[in-house]
This record gives structure tokens, C-alpha cells and sequence, in this order.
């Protein structure tokens, strides 16, 4: 079992006062069931990096079933050297027939491509932690370049297939045609750490 954040229950006011509260969690579909529990103690924080020794469970859920698995997720665009090109990138847990489909109107969305699908293992990778404790199944990664572009010009675009349900329309705009009066503006950011829109907290390791 994977271990996904946390959070005190002490976060509800009524908890200590009354003895009950509610916690709003935010459930992320990572292609699997998700149990939550309600534990004491084990909760060592006195370290870097927070760890469970010996949690006691008190009680837990039935399993938190999504409706689909193969969700298309995690869209991900990336330029290539070409204007004329983009890169879309997003994940299912197993998906036979992916495909993107693109235009330059929204809801006329005349071309289309399929995907090529790849995964990784455990085996893969280099070794613990990222193997041990809180390894998830990566899915399948569905990779497509969109191509014959015009430079400059917006397209909107799904992504999925027509058994499992397809993404949202989202959109983008092509590369510029490069030259030396063209303006470019990009954003650069580090590492954003392991912070959670609920308030969450990660707990990235069990002894």
C-alpha cells in the first residue's frame, strides 16, 4: 500500500472541544482505490522528514473507488525546435486507443493523431526510496506531437479516447516564428516542494 498525505485531526476546531469534526481531503485519481484512515499516535515529526513508528488505527473506510481509472490525466505540453510543433504528454492506467484531437476553433477540433504509449517499472529505477515505500504504478504515458502548426495561432485540443472519455478542451498557442523581432516571455521556477492544496501533509517514509 502507498501511504498518500495526511492530516492532523486537531485541524477540525470541534475536535478537541467535542470530541468530532470533519476534515475536507482532496482525492487525487492515481489509477487505484484509496482507504482513509483515522489513527494515534506513531507520528514522529522530531526529524527532517516525518516518519510512522507503530501507528494504532482506530477506524477506516470502506474503499474509495474513482468511476474511471483510465481517466486522461496530467496533460503536459512541451515545445520542440519546429513552431509548427507541440508536444502533448498526459497518463491512463491503461488505455489501448489514445489520441489527441486539435483545431484552431473551439468545439471544431479537425485534426487528430495517436499516441505513442510507454511505462517504467520499479526496475527501472535507481533504487530506494523511490522503490521501496510509496512506489505507485506509474500507468501508461501517452505521448503525441501535434504537427502542421500555424506559428503564432491558437488551437484548442482534447485528449483520451472514445471508450474511456476524454479530457476537458484545453488550449495553447503555437510558437512564434523565430526572428529578431519576436518577443518571447517564459516563466522559470524551482523545486516546489511537497505542499498540498488541502493542507495536507506528505509522509514519505514508514519504519
Amino acid at each position: 500500500a502507498t501511504v498518500i498525505p495526511s492530516q492532523y485531526a486537531s485541524h477540525s476546531p470541534s475536535h478537541l472541544k467535542e470530541g468530532r469534526g470533519s476534515l475536507l481531503l482532496r482525492l487525487v485519481n492515481m489509477r487505484d482505490d484509496v482507504i482513509i484512515g483515522f489513527f494515534r499516535k506513531g507520528l514522529n515529526t522530531s526529524q527532517e522528514v516525518a516518519t510512522f513508528q507503530d501507528p494504532v488505527p482506530v477506524a477506516v473506510t470502506e474503499k474509495v473507488r474513482f468511476r474511471n481509472w483510465n481517466e486522461p490525466l496530467q496533460g503536459h505540453l512541451a515545445l520542440t525546435r519546429d513552431p509548427t510543433e507541440m508536444i502533448l504528454v498526459w497518463v491512463t492506467r491503461n488505455s489501448s486507443n489514445p489520441e489527441v484531437k486539435w483545431g484552431t476553433e473551439s468545439g471544431n477540433l479537425t485534426s487528430s493523431k495517436e499516441a505513442n504509449s510507454s511505462t517504467y517499472t520499479a526496475k527501472d529505477m535507481c533504487g530506494p526510496p523511490a522503490t521501496d515505500f510509496g512506489y505507485r504504478d506509474a500507468g501508461m504515458l501517452h505521448q503525441v506531437t501535434m504537427d502542421n502548426l500555424i506559428p503564432g495561432a491558437q488551437y484548442y485540443y482534447i485528449f483520451g479516447d472514445a471508450t474511456s472519455g476524454w479530457s476537458e478542451e484545453f488550449n495553447f498557442t503555437a510558437a512564434p516564428l523565430p526572428g529578431p523581432n519576436t518577443t518571447t516571455r517564459a516563466v522559470v521556477y524551482g523545486d516546489l516542494g511537497c505542499g498540498h492544496r488541502d493542507g495536507t501533509m506528505q509522509v514519505i517514509r514508514q519504519q
